[in-house]
């Protein structure tokens, strides 16, 4: 607890700008978004997103600082007043006036964030909660804005009032697919009664080059400027933005600013300012990424006609020749025809990116049977490498296997791993959270699992990926699909969270005797897996989607 008090505390709340509109004729512009107050004792501040709407731009003439990167704000914005509004675990709320400060621009981010809507796939982009606007006052130009206000006559809520409060920690512990939590206040000026405050968990998606991360607990417009902590409660960024498709639709992750990228910029722009020097030296001190995970077990399977996830199974440690094995999809490998496949490995220490070619040993001819096997050779240093990111529990000889799960049960915690969305980039395979929702059974066999149903937010480019138990690492299934309902050639409405995999037992023990020495043992999948399958093929008959009600 003597720790604790020596924190600075972080309060998530909402922040409200009221813009006094020109002209008797003319309504005030009200902004409400999320935000984050942080302090100790006397001195509190409260740390926020800014992407403004047009109307609020055009009211301010905020359009004159986006080419800058730090500016006082107190001199931007005369006249508008700003309130933070704090709630509490009785749907009580307590409102203080605050003070705008200092606004800056996290460059660096600003540039990945660039990168990573250029790179989506078929387009798509990150969805701002504003209207459509003309080029000289875009508002995407805030997008990697930040702002920092004084708040007025603050009373320090005490831990029983307080639903939720979080600690700025001089170190944090940040890995891909730890557990997060967020509370924002979505919608707040319309449904206060409903959106103030909601809490959302996922996992940490993706870091990208420590300046950019990706999370799949659920951000809605509005929830722009909220905190995001660990499950020990500590602060590690700020909510930029929902990710959303080129039709507008969520993807279900959410952008996020890490709190090192925040601090570091406010810090490189702060020579010239004294007057809040406490904020640099304190609230601004540097929070840093440790424990880093491998993620060379998931990796890019590409051909000149797309790409693909893949996942390393089996490790072939023969001196004279080593290779590893990867699983994939058939549809994955099927288009490249006579062209070379090309597999991307990743390793962290050190960091590393290196192509290599893949052969194709065996693409399913059973129709359902997404399956496809493919053996990368490399050289013993290498291999040495890239295989410390994968756990090889299993020896058999020279060859190294992966541990699988053999008893699934409905209702168990899981995570997806694969390359999704984001084509061109060298980033990490993406991590999200959800459950085992159901089993598919065939006809013939009611007791062999042949389809994994999961809850996982899965995405193109994650075909061929893992599905991974949360609580033990070890593989479930194979990703092979989403679900799309089609309507017209125009309308398709896509249920990213409704995916289905192949079990890992039907795989797994045939890969296994493969690489430890039985060479015809691939043969056995086309006599093992000819069973009846009707629960992989879903047309309109089988899959009636009726209308939402809402």
């Amino acid at each position: 607890m003597a720790e604790q008090e020596n924190k600075f505390r972080c309060y998530p709340c909402s922040v409200t700008a009221t813009c006094q509109a020109s002209g008797t004729s003319c309504n005030d512009v009200v902004e409400t978004w999320s935000g984050c107050i942080i302090g100790k004792q006397n001195r509190q501040f409260v740390v926020t997103h800014f992407l403004p709407s047009v109307k609020f731009v055009s009211c301010k003439n905020a359009e004159n600082i986006v080419n800058k990167a730090f500016c006082s704000f107190s001199n931007h914005f005369s006249g508008v007043r700003f309130e933070c509004s704090l709630y509490n675990s009785t749907e009580d709320k307590s409102t203080f006036l605050a003070t705008p400060l200092y606004g800056w621009k996290c460059s660096r981010f600003d540039n990945l964030v660039n990168k990573v809507v250029t790179n989506l796939t078929k387009g798509d982009g990150v969805k701002h909660d504003t209207e459509s606007c003309c080029k000289s006052h875009s508002v995407d130009n805030f997008l990697s804005w930040f702002l920092v206000l004084e708040l007025k006559s603050f009373i320090q809520p005490n831990n029983t009032t307080v639903a939720r409060t979080g600690f700025l920690c001089s170190s944090v512990n940040v890995r891909q697919g730890m557990q997060l939590w967020t509370q924002t206040h979505p919608f707040a000026p319309t449904l206060p009664e409903i959106f103030s405050g909601c809490v959302t968990k996922g996992v940490l998606s993706n870091i990208v080059q420590e300046c950019l991360l990706l999370t799949d607990a659920c951000c809605l417009p509005g929830a722009e400027g909220g905190p995001v902590f660990t499950q020990a409660n500590e602060l590690v960024g700020i909510v930029v933005s929902p990710l959303a498709m080129k039709s507008g639709d969520l993807s279900g992750l959410t952008v996020v600013c890490p709190w090192t990228e925040i601090t570091s910029c406010f810090s490189g722009n702060w020579v010239k300012n004294t007057n809040h020097h406490h904020l640099c030296n304190n609230m601004f001190s540097g929070v840093k990424f440790t424990n880093r995970t491998s993620n060379s077990d998931v990796v890019v399977v590409r051909h000149m006609k797309g790409w693909g996830s893949g996942i390393v199974v089996a490790m072939e440690k023969n001196i004279s020749n080593p290779a590893l094995y990867i699983v994939t999809c058939q549809h994955v490998v099927q288009p490249a025809g006579a062209d070379a496949l090309h597999i991307r490995l990743d390793s962290v220490h050190p960091k590393k990116i290196k192509w290599f070619r893949g052969n194709c040993l065996y693409k399913a001819r059973t129709s359902w049977f997404d399956f496809a096997l493919v053996k990368v050779e490399c050289d013993p240093s290498t291999l040495s490498l890239y295989a410390k990111g994968v756990n090889f529990p299993e020896n058999y000889n020279d060859c190294s296997i992966v541990s699988y799960c053999k008893k699934p049960t409905v209702g168990m915690e899981v995570y997806a791993k694969g390359h999704c969305l984001f084509d061109g980039l060298d980033i990490p395979p993406t991590i999200t959270s959800g459950v085992l929702s159901s089993f598919g059974f065939p006809q013939d066999h009611p007791t062999l699992p042949i389809l994994l149903h999961s809850t996982c937010l899965v995405h193109d480019g994650a075909s061929g990926g893992a599905l991974v138990d949360f609580s033990t690492g070890k593989l479930l299934g194979l990703i092979v699909n989403n679900v799309k309902e089609t309507h017209d050639e125009k309308q398709t409405v896509l249920y990213p969270k409704v995916n289905f995999s192949l079990p890992a037992l039907l795989f797994m023990p045939i890969i296994k005797e493969y690489v430890s020495g039985n060479k015809n043992a691939l043969k056995k999948f086309d006599s093992a897996l000819s069973v009846k399958s009707d629960v992989w093929y879903l047309n309109e008959n089988e899959l009636d989607i009726p209308d939402s009600k809402l």
